[in-house]
């Protein structure tokens, strides 16, 4: 796997972008998705967790660069995030309304008018609903280098100041 796809992935895995993946990072994540999410964080940490080198309880960029099973993390990565859709599901109809589309970036942080570009980006069909394969497509797309990462995207909030 390619170095850029490996700092990619490291920056979506980087919540509060303080250039160091921990276990908060992840756990926020899952409490704000909640649902099925928060399983998922578990799964995704232990396979974190083994590059952290120096045993400070944060992972590095250099760390994760140089030890990175990039399928490992990239299945967890997108199942943590596949869960978040469900969560946010709630009729459990496979698709998101622009209603449940707000439910995920008011628990993410996201402001209402990033909000809905966001959702114009992901529904790619323009039926006024993101399907879970849009959604996935999304998720991919930011990992693997399809689309701007400093662009609003469905992963995380923007950066505090």
């Amino acid at each position: 796997m390619s170095q850029d796809s490996l700092t990619r992935l490291f920056t979506l895995l980087d919540g509060n972008r303080s250039g160091g993946i921990d276990r908060s990072d992840l756990e926020t994540f899952g409490a704000r998705a909640g649902g099925r999410a928060k399983d998922k964080v578990a799964a995704l940490w232990d396979s974190l967790s083994i590059l952290d080198r120096d045993s400070d309880g944060v992972v590095t960029k250099d760390e994760f660069i140089a030890g990175a099973d990039y399928n490992a993390v990239f299945e967890s990565t997108v199942a943590l995030h596949l869960a978040l859709f469900d969560s946010a599901d709630a009729d459990n109809d496979s698709k998101i309304s622009r209603a449940e589309w707000g439910t995920i970036n008011s628990t993410l942080g996201i402001s209402d008018a990033d909000a809905d570009a966001n959702f114009n980006a992901v529904d790619t069909d323009r039926d006024d609903l993101v399907t879970r394969n849009e959604f996935l497509e999304r998720v991919i797309s930011l990992i693997k280098g399809n689309s701007d990462l400093s662009s609003v995207d469905v992963t995380r909030p923007p950066a505090r100041t």
